[in-house]
């Protein structure tokens, strides 16, 4: 039944299949930690073959024909994107105390976790 259900999510994509996999393998490692079964019916299924596929960077005359097309509220908000070269959450962040006119700088904020080497 696990594995009809895997071939069945592998159909939508294998990046959904090999997700669902993983999560279906923890969830019955922590029913057998807690003893409330006894096998991992996940336990000889392999992960679906993923295709590798290159991502897909417009050349820069494609972002400054968008920006040119949005209205203005939104260029303000594209530009600031390009030129900082932010994440967009991060720019949804930003507050007026980030942001200095006359040094000519902002600060942004990640929250991605740093490992120190």
């Amino acid at each position: 039944m696990t594995q009809f259900f895997i071939l069945k999510r592998a159909k939508v994509s294998a990046y959904a299949a090999n997700y669902d996999l993983r999560c279906l393998r923890s969830l019955f490692n922590f029913g057998i930690k807690r003893e409330w079964i006894k096998n991992d019916p996940t336990r000889g299924i392999s992960f679906m073959p993923l295709e590798k596929k290159m991502k897909y960077i417009p050349p820069k005359e494609d972002v400054l024909k968008v920006i040119m097309a949005a209205d203005s509220e939104t260029q303000d908000y594209l530009w600031t994107i390009k030129e900082t070269m932010a994440r967009v959450s991060e720019i949804n962040r930003l507050t007026w105390n980030d942001v200095d006119l006359n040094g000519r700088y902002v600060v942004l904020y990640t929250r991605k976790k740093r490992v120190a080497t």
